[in-house]
């Protein structure tokens, strides 16, 4: 939310340690964690350092968040499938039956479906059931989600 819409125009020390939002010629470019705001000659100009690694960007640790990403992901899939009225379910992966399942939902905008951790599949995913699938790829996918959230996820 931009500062003048919380009644203030920048922000102030007591904004440390808040997420931030980069913005330049009126455009989003990135974002982080506030870590210091100052006034470098005590002049009235406020400086503001963010941290734009701050929650896990890409740092010396890279590959940690790419993981973290994924399992936020992961995640999110089995508890939609969780929580929707379509049928759902999951079914282990034909080429790594013992590491990968596939987590699958029968949207009213046709099937979408994430490969996942097996044993997170076992423990958080709707109940093992197999499913029909009909060569979408990713954008295929994402066009169906995108229809169904447009019509409110509504079953």
């Amino acid at each position: 939310m931009p500062y003048e819409d919380m009644g203030r125009e920048v922000p102030t020390e007591s904004d440390e340690g808040y997420a931030a939002v980069l913005i330049a010629d009126g455009n989003p470019i990135g974002g982080g964690i506030i870590d210091t705001v100052y006034d470098p000659q005590d002049e009235g100009e406020t400086h503001v350092l963010v941290d734009q690694y701050a929650m896990g960007g890409v740092d010396d640790t890279e590959e940690k968040a790419i993981d973290e990403v994924y399992e936020d992901r992961n995640l999110l899939a089995c508890a939609l499938a969780q929580a929707t009225h379509a049928p759902s379910g999951w079914k282990p992966d034909p080429d790594a039956p013992d590491e990968w399942a596939i987590v699958w939902i029968e949207t009213p905008t046709g099937q979408v479906s994430w490969h996942v951790p097996r044993d997170m599949a076992e423990d958080l995913a709707p109940p093992k059931k197999d499913s029909g699938y009909d060569d979408y790829d990713r954008e295929v996918k994402n066009n169906r989600l995108t229809r169904w959230a447009e019509g409110r996820c509504w079953c």
